[in-house]
């Protein structure tokens, strides 16, 4: 059975039904490293070192989870995500040697399950695939980010405000005059 990295922890009971990640990362030293020791860990690893290559698996394979690099020449991992995630309902963490706000609001937006920064701590991202392991297994947290993510997206979490609803006289009042002016 696959254990987490650093966890006694068994994600899976069969030995024919591994946990498959997707690592894509253009460091080729650091993804054959990480590579190694998720397969030792015990998961299904494919590794792959540019996201239109990873496009294209996608397409032709079932993965749980991806971990991706942020920057990345001609496309960023955050793209690949915001690109992929929806049609192929994968669980996402980032990787990165950048703490900037932005990354980790644009990773949010795009329904990023975590945020490890590199140099990696094996620990860290054992904690990271423990929580991605647990998500890919609920099909409603997916649904749940999926929400998430679009209200963010769209910049409103609320409905569309209906005057059959609003039943506020003074409300009703200043919707009629807005409506006025």
């Amino acid at each position: 059975s696959a254990c987490l990295v650093g966890s006694e922890m068994c994600i899976r009971d069969s030995m024919n039904d591994k946990v498959h990640l997707l690592l894509i990362d253009d460091e080729k030293n650091y993804l054959l490293v990480l590579e190694t020791l998720l397969t030792e860990a015990g998961y299904a690893v494919t590794a792959l070192n540019d996201p239109e290559t990873a496009l294209a698996f996608l397409e032709e394979s079932e993965v749980d989870i991806v971990i991706t690099d942020i920057t990345m020449p001609v496309k960023s991992g955050l793209e690949m995500i915001a690109d992929t995630r929806e049609e192929y309902k994968y669980i996402a963490i980032i990787l990165t040697g950048y703490s900037e706000f932005e990354y980790a609001q644009q990773a949010i937006r795009n329904g990023v399950s975590d945020y490890v920064l590199k140099p990696l701590d094996m620990d860290e991202m054992g904690a990271a695939l423990e929580k991605a392991v647990r998500l890919a297994g609920d099909s409603q947290y997916l649904q749940k980010r999926e929400d998430e993510a679009e209200a963010v997206r769209s910049r409103t979490a609320l409905p569309p405000l209906s005057e059959e609803k609003v039943t506020d006289p003074l409300v009703l009042r200043i919707v009629a005059y807005l409506k006025a002016v």
